[in-house]
């Protein structure tokens, strides 16, 4: 048990440490997704939502945060496995992890986690952005709970558990 603890550990902190060697990512993730999200929320993107649902106009906005937030966690999970998955098939290395004494899908799983939580701080201007614009009772801490939960049970179940 102590052994998958460690590699769970090392990936994440391997993950993460590697995500934000690259200031350039990073730098340009931020802006990208911060900026996106202040597009959708300066040209009142939510109103449809509130047509299509029929319901009040600020609980669109939270609809549009949740999408938001489930889409780029979604897009960061697909992408991570997959580009990994392919980095190492074509370098070689996929073999090594086959034959490791642990699980691969636990290997990919630690990876995974890691993925998602440099992901959780590139969203937090997005967090932010959504307090300063939409300060009404739609977007706080609860919702925020509530979305976090959405987004766990959405990303395993991209995982295939």
């Amino acid at each position: 048990m102590v052994k998958y603890f460690n590699v769970v550990k090392s990936e994440i902190k391997f993950e993460i440490v590697l995500y934000f060697q690259n200031m350039v990512a990073v730098i340009t993730d931020l802006i990208v997704f911060s900026l996106i999200f202040l597009a959708f929320v300066l040209l009142n993107s939510g109103m449809s939502l509130a047509n299509t649902y029929n319901i009040d106009i600020q609980y669109s906005k939270v609809l549009l945060f949740m999408g938001y937030f489930v889409w780029t966690f979604s897009s960061r999970a697909l992408t991570c496995i997959s580009a990994e998955l392919n980095f190492e098939a074509s370098n070689g290395y996929l073999f090594s992890k086959l034959t490791s004494i642990l699980p691969i899908q636990f290997l990919y799983f630690a990876k995974f986690i890691g993925a998602l939580f440099s992901q959780l701080v590139i969203m937090m201007p997005v967090i932010l952005i959504a307090f300063i614009f939409w300060p009404t009772p739609p977007i706080n801490i609860t919702s925020i709970l509530a979305i976090g939960f959405i987004v766990v049970v959405d990303l395993i179940g991209m995982y295939g558990i």
